[in-house]
Order: structure tokens, then C-alpha cells, then sequence
């Protein structure tokens, strides 16, 4: 290793005079590939700090190569930087060094890896709008970015401003459909006051899951709607709405039934085998109480009648 610095540092000092000889573009493109080289050498030692002077001088003189070595080099230079953010977060503890060494990435090559790593240093440093205009920048340059948009959501809704997290979440909606990101949605337009949004979201949600949870919270919002409504004046959009309300209890009675049905139906099930015929039994699949392991012989009489089973 010794070696090979010994090697590249002579030739850096052979290069200086001669590019004043040779012509100029011919001079800049080998000085620039010998320190490209020189950075790689750093690279595979781990020495990303002399990597880093290295890169930066054949930055400057990138203009003497052609692609796609002249874009290469200033996403290595930013690679670099990102490697010592890391080093200085993970091994310094040095939280705002790193976000130091990042910002000065972004001045090389502006890259969404970079400022997702700085948007989430920025988060526990506290500086919220910082970490905000990072994610809105990845969102913007790559709309599938879906983890940068999850946490601009979080981070607006944190900071309590829900006009911007309902924009981000609609647009958010528009490439994952989930009922999470639904009832989040729907929870930021009653924030909002926007009732007609709030039943959108429920309503797409209850489309993915007929869970009976999400039909009672729309039919709450609707029936909170519909009183919002009469207070305003708007008798007839008021009556509207609540005519939804009951159609959507309608569907929730048919999909768990009405407590007292079930409690009358559980009563009836524990008395009406007592008087049933013995030809009914006749017309039923025999019956045997294996969970408690009790066997009882066939003719055996409980207070439902006789059991007709096999041992």
C-alpha cells in the first residue's frame, strides 16, 4: 500500500510540470484519471477522508473526460461523504457533524439516499421544517418513493398541519390504497371539518375491509355530518345524509345482527332441543361430546334427551 502511494504521489508530482507542456485538455484528462485511481486505492482502505481530497481534485477537472466517468465522479465524491456521515453518526456520536457532511454531499450530487439520511438526522435533531423540505424534495423527484412520503405525513401531522399532511395522503392514496392510509385521511378531514371528505376515505376503506368497526365509524360521521347540517340550516342535505346513516346501519345489523337477536337466539337454542321429538333426532347427525372427553353409551338420557351416538 505504501508502495502504490509512494507510486501515485510521484506521479502527481511528474503530471504538475507537465500539463504545462502538453496540451491542456490532453494534460487535465490524465490527472484526472490518476486521481480517480488514487481515490479508489483510499476507497479499498477505508481511507474515505483522503478518498474525499482525492475526488475532489478530479471533480474539478471533470470536464476533461467523457461520460460516463465525468458523471461517475461526482456520485463517488458524494458516496464518500455519505460514508463518513455514517462513520460520524455511528462511531463519533456526532449527530450534526453528519448532517454537516451530508449537506456538503448534496453541493456534489444531489441524490435522494442523501437527503432521505439527512431528512431522518434532521427529524432527531429536532429540526422538523429541514427534515419536512427533504422529504418533500424525494417525494417530488420519485412519486413511488412511498417511505418518504409516509414520513412527511408523519412529520406534518406531528407538527399539526393537517392541510398539507391531507395533500400529501391523497396523493399517497393514489399509488397505495390501504385501509390504514384511508382512515388516517378520513381522521385528517374531520380535523378539517371536511365531513364529505371524512365518508370518502371510510367509504373507500370499508370497500377494502368490511371490517364492522369501519361501517359504525362511518355511520357516526355521517350522523355527525347530518347534525353539523340541521345546525347550519341545511335541512334537506341534513335529512340526505342521515338517510345514509341508516342504510349504512342497515348493513351493519345485517352483518352482526342486533345484540338482542342474538341474545334471544342463544336462549332459544339452549331450550328447544329439550322438546323436540324423538323423530327429529332421527333426521340429525349424531352428536358427541369429545372437548370434555366424556363418552356416554348409546340411550344414555341428559337434559337435552336421549343421546343417540357409537362409542
Amino acid at each position: 500500500d505504501n508502495t502504490t502511494n509512494r507510486h501515485f504521489a510521484k506521479a502527481d508530482k511528474l503530471y504538475t510540470p507537465a500539463t504545462q507542456v502538453l496540451l491542456a485538455h490532453h494534460g487535465a484528462y490524465n490527472i484526472t484519471r490518476l486521481y480517480l485511481a488514487w481515490a479508489e486505492e483510499d476507497l479499498k482502505k477505508g481511507d474515505y477522508e483522503v478518498a474525499v481530497n482525492h475526488l475532489k481534485e478530479a471533480n474539478t477537472r471533470s470536464e476533461a473526460v467523457s461520460e460516463p466517468l465525468r458523471s461517475l465522479i461526482p456520485h463517488r465524491l458524494s458516496d464518500c461523504y455519505r460514508q463518513l456521515a455514517a462513520l460520524a453518526e455511528t462511531k463519533e456520536k456526532d449527530e450534526k457533524k453528519a448532517a454537516t457532511l451530508l449537506e456538503t454531499a448534496l453541493t456534489v450530487a444531489d441524490e435522494p439516499v442523501t437527503r432521505m439520511n439527512l431528512a431522518a438526522i434532521y427529524t432527531r435533531l429536532n429540526n422538523i421544517d429541514g427534515a419536512i423540505h427533504n422529504y418533500e424534495l424525494v417525494s417530488k423527484g420519485d412519486p413511488n418513493n412511498l417511505e418518504a412520503r409516509h414520513r412527511l405525513i408523519d412529520l406534518l401531522c406531528d407538527k399539526n398541519d393537517f392541510q398539507k399532511a391531507q395533500k400529501a395522503l391523497i396523493e399517497l392514496t393514489d399509488r397505495e390504497r390501504s385501509v390504514e392510509n384511508y382512515l388516517l385521511l378520513a381522521s385528517l378531514n374531520l380535523k378539517l371539518l371536511n365531513h364529505a371528505g371524512a365518508v370518502r376515505a371510510l367509504e373507500d376503506a370499508c370497500d377494502l375491509s368490511g371490517k364492522p368497526e369501519i361501517l359504525k365509524q362511518l355511520e357516526v360521521t355521517l350522523l355527525d355530518w347530518s347534525r353539523r347540517l340541521m345546525r347550519e340550516g341545511k335541512r334537506e342535505e341534513a335529512a340526505s345524509v342521515k338517510g345514509h346513516a341508516e342504510r349504512v346501519a342497515e348493513q351493519l345489523t345485517l352483518l352482526i345482527g342486533k345484540p338482542e337477536e342474538k341474545n334471544e337466539k342463544t336462549a332459544e337454542d339452549e331450550t328447544t332441543l329439550a322438546a323436540k321429538p324423538d323423530a327429529y333426532f332421527e333426521k340429525v347427525p349424531p352428536i358427541a361430546l369429545s372437548s370434555s372427553r366424556i363418552w356416554l353409551a348409546k340411550g344414555s338420557l341428559t337434559p337435552e334427551g336421549e343421546i343417540r351416538i357409537k362409542n
